[in-house]
């Protein structure tokens, strides 16, 4: 990965010469979850920063920037609200219940104010992500090493028996959001208990935490109503799962700043996607945010957040990589983000 070239490059270089590179106002780092012991719904999607390093991570981001709000988010952007030093805008998606065990209070006890994106669809613990699904059968499959046998029907499905574990994981892994069923089907053909482990477990925030949350100061915003890949589609729902969620929020949380935060990634969304919010009913929402790092933006409207769970490298090399690479990227004509029209 091209990237971690950049945050190992970063680490020679005086943090305080890459933060100017761009001259960027603000950053937006976000996480999922902090937790000391990965949970099987997400040891095989990506890593988990522990509370020890995550508090690293923050006492390193509160010597160079100075947090802010949701709120203050437009304002920083447009000009209006001038800082000493960039403006660190911190949140966290999918809603998973360590965010009110674990990072609320670390968050509490540094002063840092910060967004949870959540996802309707899973909130209560109804249901889960797809993505998590896969990562509980990939568990169990690992677990059973040797001894794994694949289900037969899989053998139709992917027109070979997928033998041993690694091999049926890496599979398991090309299914979509739009083959759900099939998802459970494996599951309930190995014995994972998905309804069971949602029951016992709860990954998610229960409504009555989220508006805890709100009480305390934090902001709550969308994340989409259930978590689709946009790029896979109609302009019709993608602009629905932003609405219902926006809607969402706002009835059950009233009162928050109307902030949206794409699931996996921004990339390949429609251009009517754009005319309708930027266009149409740019009041509808006050910001929404991407995932792609440093980028410079053709709307004020939209931020792109730097993903901070990135296996050994802490905030430091991270962020400073986010800025070398920008400077790279500048170099070749590379550091914009545009818009489909």
């Amino acid at each position: 990965m091209i990237k971690r070239f950049f945050y190992s490059a970063s680490a020679l270089l005086p943090f305080r010469w890459l933060t100017r590179c761009g001259g960027f106002k603000l950053i937006a780092p976000f996480y999922h979850l902090v937790s000391d012991d990965c949970p099987a719904h997400i040891k095989h999607l990506y890593p988990v920063v522990s509370p020890h390093d995550f508090a690293k991570d923050l006492d390193f981001m509160l010597k160079h920037y100075i947090p802010i709000s949701a709120a203050e988010v437009p304002l920083v952007i447009s000009g209006q609200k001038r800082l000493p030093k960039p403006a660190l805008y911190l949140s966290f998606d999918d809603g998973f219940r360590e965010v009110a065990q674990v990072i609320a209070p670390i968050l509490l006890e540094k002063g840092i104010p910060a967004t949870f994106f959540v996802t309707p669809a899973f909130i209560d613990n109804v249901d889960m992500l797809y993505r998590c699904k896969q990562s509980l059968i990939a568990h169990s499959v690992v677990q059973a090493g040797d001894a794994f046998v694949a289900p037969d029907f899989t053998v139709t499905l992917w027109g070979e028996r997928a033998h041993g574990a690694k091999y049926f994981t890496e599979r398991l892994f090309t299914l979509g959001a739009h083959e759900v069923p099939t998802i459970e089907s494996i599951a309930h053909a190995l014995g994972v208990d998905l309804k069971g482990y949602l029951q016992s477990v709860r990954p998610y925030l229960t409504l009555d935490e989220l508006q805890s949350l709100a009480q305390k100061g934090f902001t709550i915003g969308a994340h989409s109503y259930s978590h689709p890949l946009f790029a896979n589609l109609p302009v019709e729902s993608q602009i629905a799962e932003v609405e219902q969620s926006l809607e969402w929020v706002e009835r059950n949380i009233p009162n928050q700043p109307r902030m949206f935060a794409f699931p996996f990634t921004d990339y390949g969304v429609a251009a009517g996607f754009y005319r309708h919010f930027l266009r149409d009913k740019p009041q509808s929402f006050d910001v929404m945010f991407g995932t792609a790092g440093l980028k410079l933006m053709p709307s004020p409207a939209i931020v792109q957040r730097i993903p901070m769970e990135v296996k050994k490298y802490g905030a430091r090399r991270i962020l400073g990589g986010e800025y070398l690479y920008y400077a790279a990227k500048r170099i070749v004509g590379k550091h914009k983000m545009s818009i489909p029209q």
